[in-house]
C-alpha cells in the first residue's frame, strides 16, 4: 500500500493536508505546523502518521530528513519535556529505521532549555520574528 511505507507493522503515512489530524485548524499547534510547512515550500516532504497501537498522530513527519516533530505552542519547561517524552513515546513505533527527534517553537526558548533539548539529542525549530524558522541540531551544540 503506498500511504504505507514502513511496512505493516509501523505507522501508517498521510500526506500533510493543512494542521494537525484531530485538532481544530485554529489551535496554536496547527498553525504553527502550517506557518513551518509554508515556509519551507514543499508540502510533499511533510505528513503525519498515525500510531496505530495508540491512536495518535504524530503532529508532523519531515520524509526528507526522517524525522518526527512535536508542535508546542509555549516554551515553557513543562510543555518541553512534554515534548521530549512524547517524541521518544513515538519513536519506539518505527521498526527499523529509527526517526530523530525534533520540537517546533514559536519563539526561541532561553539558551538552557534549548540546551535541555539538545542534550536528548532533539533537534529545536523555532519561528524569528520575521516569519522564518531557524533550526538548532543536537549534533551542533555537542561541536560535531
Amino acid at each position: 500500500n503506498g500511504s504505507q511505507p514502513y511496512g505493516d507493522s509501523g505507522p501508517v503515512f498521510r500526506p500533510h493536508e493543512g494542521g494537525i489530524p484531530g485538532l481544530a485548524r485554529d489551535n496554536p499547534e496547527a498553525q504553527l505546523v502550517d506557518q513551518y510547512v509554508s515556509w519551507v515550500a514543499e508540502r510533499a516532504r511533510f505528513g503525519h502518521n498515525y500510531l496505530r497501537p495508540e491512536r495518535l498522530f504524530v503532529d508532523l513527519f519531515d520524509l526528507t530528513n526522517w524525522r518526527l516533530i512535536e508542535a508546542k505552542a509555549s516554551e515553557a519547561r513543562k510543555e518541553l519535556r512534554m515534548a521530549i517524552g512524547q517524541l521518544l513515546d513515538y519513536r519506539r513505533y518505527y521498526p527499523g529505521r529509527s526517526p530523530s527527534l525534533a520540537v517546533l517553537l514559536r519563539h526561541r526558548p532561553s539558551s538552557g532549555k534549548v540546551r535541555m533539548l539538545t542534550d536528548n539529542r532533539i533537534t529545536v525549530i523555532w519561528r524569528t520574528p520575521s516569519g522564518r524558522f531557524t533550526p538548532k541540531r543536537w549534533q551542533e551544540e555537542r561541536g560535531s
